[in-house]
């Protein structure tokens, strides 16, 4: 009898320490939860404000350039409209990053359509002056249709082209952005297209090849890896950017090796019906 009493007071012992065990794995579960949220929201802040950055500096030089000369209609027009441009890409930014919101905890995907050739120009565009000396050929983009928020992948295109023109030198900066629709390129044979944004610059070094799509990532000086308290040319945010946009849209982002010099980035995305 005491053998009975003794080993069922064991287990009910048992039971209240895996009781006690269960409710302190989900509090801890909460708390990871909750910084994982503060975390994430760090990191949007972040990213709205490297966007928010890059488009009020071209807006800012342009006005400047105008104030110096108050007479000249030429100036001012330009800047109304650099003005224009960039208030348009930052309504597309606001969209793209209110996406990203939405996708930390969605679990309705909406099935957008983006057509690549607009959506090229309209990262072309959006540019404005910082690519208008640099040569970029567009081939294969018409007709191809991909299943991805159209400001989104104007959004990524434009921090590609962008990055390949200030990697290249500017003026001598050669972009080739380069399109494919690969019917069966999915493992389930569903059709995806396959973009690549390719420039003539010296290449990404190795040394910061596995964390380039990390937050506050940047080539330095020497191609060494730089944070956001060392900035020099943006926070470092874009890639990251693009690989959160792309990959909400059901597809991938890479750097692949080339037979030509610079850098390519290959992105791949489903095809819209």
């Amino acid at each position: 009898m005491t053998e009975r009493t003794t080993t069922g007071f064991d287990q009910q012992r048992l039971v209240a320490r895996l009781e006690h065990l269960q409710t302190e794995l989900a509090r801890m579960g909460e708390e990871v939860d909750r910084m994982r949220e503060m975390a994430a929201l760090g990191e949007l802040s972040a990213m709205i404000a490297h966007e928010v950055r890059n488009l009020m500096t071209p807006i800012v030089a342009s006005a400047q350039r105008a104030l110096r000369e108050p007479g000249n209609a030429d100036k001012a027009r330009a800047a109304l409209n650099r003005a224009m441009t960039g208030g348009t890409e930052a309504v597309g930014v606001a969209d793209a990053i209110l996406d990203l919101a939405v996708a930390a905890g969605a679990g309705v995907v909406t099935i957008e359509r983006a057509r690549l050739c607009d959506a090229v120009s309209q990262a072309i565009a959006g540019l404005g002056d910082h690519v208008c000396n640099a040569h970029i050929r567009r081939v294969g983009e018409q007709n191809v249709v991909v299943s991805m928020n159209p400001n989104a992948l104007a959004r990524v295109l434009a921090n590609l082209i962008s990055n390949a023109v200030k990697a290249a030198g500017g003026e001598r900066a050669t972009i080739t952005l380069r399109a494919e629709l690969r019917p069966d390129g999915s493992t389930w044979n569903t059709p995806q297209v396959v973009i690549e944004v390719s420039d003539n610059g010296p290449g990404v070094p190795r040394a910061i090849r596995s964390t380039l799509f990390g937050a506050f990532v940047r080539e330095g000086e020497e191609g060494a890896v730089a944070s956001l308290g060392k900035r020099a040319d943006g926070a470092g945010l874009g890639l990251t950017i693009c690989r959160r946009l792309v990959e909400r849209a059901g597809g991938s982002i890479e750097l692949v090796d080339s037979d030509e010099p610079g850098a390519c980035f290959r992105l791949t995305l489903p095809a819209a019906e």
